[in-house]
């Protein structure tokens, strides 16, 4: 994540299912998680979910990973590195939603008198963010570079943007979308039958 390393990003995602059931054994080495699980190797306490054990087995003298079914220590042990492991896995694939300034922002359409509509973007919050409009059936006034725009927000006070666009053909559905700082996870949508 932090070099936005997507090959990266996708080999520690195939990791994490391969730990879950994603693997030669088609069996989840986490207990109690994933896909068809088995009970662990533990000394001290009972079987609890989440566990996971120290490692994988080989097969023989190769580096082959076998995944016997029976329950023995040293590879299906459990450990605690093994779980504080995958803890860190999963904060660096998840995204870091608390870093992230808080911004509130809707999207509201209005269709004018002459046959324009009139997208209409509120935003409340802190910082520099970039909104760009993606629409399918309009045609937007102004140039391309128009449809994104990036503003400053400060102290909580709400800005407002607008688009102005027409129906393409007229009396066709339409869909317009703003999405926040490159991220479709933070979008907002309006729509027309």
């Amino acid at each position: 994540r932090l070099r936005n390393d997507s090959v990266g990003l996708d080999l520690a995602h195939e990791q994490a299912q391969w730990v879950v059931g994603r693997n030669p054994f088609a069996q989840s080495t986490m207990y109690g998680e994933g896909y068809d699980w088995a009970q662990q190797y533990s000394v001290s306490s009972s079987d609890f979910v989440g566990s996971l054990p120290v490692g994988m087995q080989s097969y023989g003298v190769t580096d082959l990973p076998y995944w016997p079914s029976q329950n023995m220590y040293v590879y299906k042990e459990v450990w605690v590195h093994s779980n504080n492991r995958w803890l860190w896995l999963m904060a660096d694939l998840l995204p870091t939603l608390s870093a992230q300034p808080t911004v509130n922002f809707s999207l509201t359409s209005q269709v004018a008198a002459n046959g324009d509509i009139v997208l209409r973007l509120s935003a409340r919050g802190d910082g520099v963010h970039r909104y760009a409009l993606r629409t399918d059936n309009l045609l937007v006034r102004g140039s391309a570079a128009s449809r994104e725009r990036t503003v400053t927000l400060r102290d909580g006070v709400v800005t407002t943007l607008e688009w102005t666009a027409r129906r393409a053909p007229a009396g066709a559905p339409w869909t317009a979308v703003v999405v926040q700082d490159g991220d479709a996870a933070r979008r907002r949508e309006q729509f027309a039958h």
